[in-house]
């Protein structure tokens, strides 16, 4: 597989580390990344760049990621997979029924997130 470009956008300030940190172990892992601090600056980023899928927090300023993947899936169908320390089911619910691809709770391990967003982007290849 090609090296995937992934755009991650986790926007709490207390996440700013998480953002370093998952940007990072996904380098390492193979992936070009670019970051944004919140949704609005992940929409625009998706306006100017191109990305093979995106890691988005629900819990962002400005836009949180249920409102940025329904904005998303207006007009794209960019994989979304959605990075959250919300882990119940109606959390879970909410991202799928606005079209997420994935769901990754929070705390995670860096390489299991890797092989979920090559999984999802298997899935987009074939």
């Amino acid at each position: 597989m090609a090296r995937a470009t992934v755009g991650v956008c986790i926007g709490l300030c207390v996440a700013i580390s998480v953002a370093f940190i998952t940007a990072l172990v996904l380098e390492r892992q193979g992936f070009t990344v670019s970051t944004a601090s919140d949704g609005v600056e992940g929409l625009d980023a998706l306006r100017r760049e191109s990305f093979d899928v995106a890691v988005v927090d629900v819990m962002m300023p400005r836009m949180d990621g249920i409102t940025f993947a329904r904005k998303v899936r207006e007009g794209s169908d960019l994989p979304i997979v959605l990075l959250t320390a919300r882990d119940l089911p109606h959390d879970q619910l909410a991202g799928f029924q606005v079209g997420v691809d994935d769901y990754v709770t929070k705390p995670f391990d860096g390489e299991v997130l890797a092989a979920r967003l090559r999984a999802v982007l298997r899935r987009v290849d074939t």
